[in-house]
């Protein structure tokens, strides 16, 4: 807060362009500030001069400590409000625990889109999405929880996705129907042996010597993925279609 007589901030301009509401504040905590001696040397200094000339508060010296990002948390959560996801898993039989590891996972990959492990990181270091839903930055979910949720999600997918497909619906007044299928697919470095999946394929990133995983998508008019599917590293889209499609 900067403040002295003249109604003037601490380079000596006038702050009259504020509105009446915001006046009233800054002279309300200004001189709070100045009754309970939260401002150095005030009572001491008559001259006005003086006051315009010295500075309270230097911003250059401040400095943030333990900041942690909301918004996009924020807005994230909202968004799960709107699409019924925390009563969804309670329907299906998951803990309130539980349920805000999988929030909380969740806000922060699609955020940051990081790794499961990288997601415990941020949340103790940059965001404050577990602020927001536990209440306290100091509690946060473990990353072996954290492992084990994103599983569990990926048990209860297909359930997920129609109970998504149906709000989104409801929301957007949507139609059901399928607008573009596509196929992409992502490779790994290691050998994956024991992958059921894992194949050798044609890599779109030309790297045909690892194997692959293909990723396949119905989106809709807006951009909502409608439906997922995780399908061999060799998978054509010809192949691909008819399952999707059913």
């Amino acid at each position: 807060m900067y403040r002295h007589q003249g109604e003037s901030d601490i380079y000596g301009k006038s702050y009259s362009h504020y509105n009446e509401t915001v006046r009233s504040h800054i002279d309300e905590y200004w001189s709070a500030m100045i009754e309970q001696g939260s401002i150095d040397g005030v009572r001491n200094i008559m001259d006005d001069s003086k006051v315009k000339a010295r500075r309270y508060v230097d911003s250059e010296t401040i400095r943030h400590t333990e900041v942690w990002e909301l918004g996009s948390e924020w807005l994230c959560i909202q968004a799960l409000e709107q699409l019924g996801f925390e009563g969804f898993l309670r329907n299906e039989g998951w803990s309130e625990a539980k349920i805000k590891v999988a929030i909380s996972l969740l806000v922060t990959r699609t955020i940051y889109t990081p790794s499961e492990l990288k997601s415990t990181r941020i949340m103790e270091d940059n965001s404050g999405v577990c602020e927001l839903i536990y209440g306290s930055q100091d509690m946060r979910p473990g990353y072996k929880m954290v492992y084990k949720v994103a599983l569990e999600l990926y048990k209860i997918k297909a359930k997920l996705e129609r109970h998504l497909c149906s709000v989104t619906d409801t929301l957007f007044n949507r139609q059901n129907r399928i607008v573009l299928f596509d196929l992409t697919n992502f490779y790994f470095e290691s050998r994956k042996d024991n992958s059921r999946k894992a194949k050798f394929g044609r890599s779109k990133e030309k790297r045909n010597d690892c194997k692959l995983l293909v990723l396949a998508l119905c989106i809709y008019t807006d951009g909502f993925i409608r439906y997922s599917s995780i399908l061999e590293g060799n998978t054509a889209d010809p192949k691909s279609l008819p399952r999707m499609i059913r």
